[in-house]
């Protein structure tokens, strides 16, 4: 009975993670995106240690890409992590905008 009883418990708790998980979080602010290739692309955000940083949406237009991260707060200092973002059609001249609505800038190397 006790078995049961956690086993139960255990699949409650799987379901609401995936459930609640891929939209739970704060929308972070990319700082730069670079293109790897024609159909995938690399953003950048600020985040803190001990943080779960993830694309959490992707949305494609004719004219622009929106790429929405969320990540767990665990308030401790930041830095910068760059995240995969494979794209269904190339980026070629369309506009990214992450999920805050903000323009992002594209990476530009600093000068030798």
């Amino acid at each position: 009975m006790r078995r049961t009883v956690a086993v139960i418990a255990t699949l409650v708790v799987i379901a609401f993670g995936v459930a609640v998980l891929p939209s739970a979080g704060q929308v972070s602010v990319i700082d730069w995106y670079r293109v790897d290739s024609p159909t995938e692309m690399t953003v950048s955000v600020t985040t803190g240690s001990f943080r779960w940083v993830r694309v959490t949406d992707l949305q494609e237009g004719e004219t622009s890409v929106t790429v929405t991260v969320r990540d767990f707060e665990l308030q401790l200092p930041g830095s910068s992590i760059g995240l995969s973002v494979p794209l269904r059609a190339p980026l070629g001249d369309r506009t990214v905008f992450d999920g805050t609505g903000h323009r992002v800038r594209e990476y530009s190397p600093p000068a030798p």
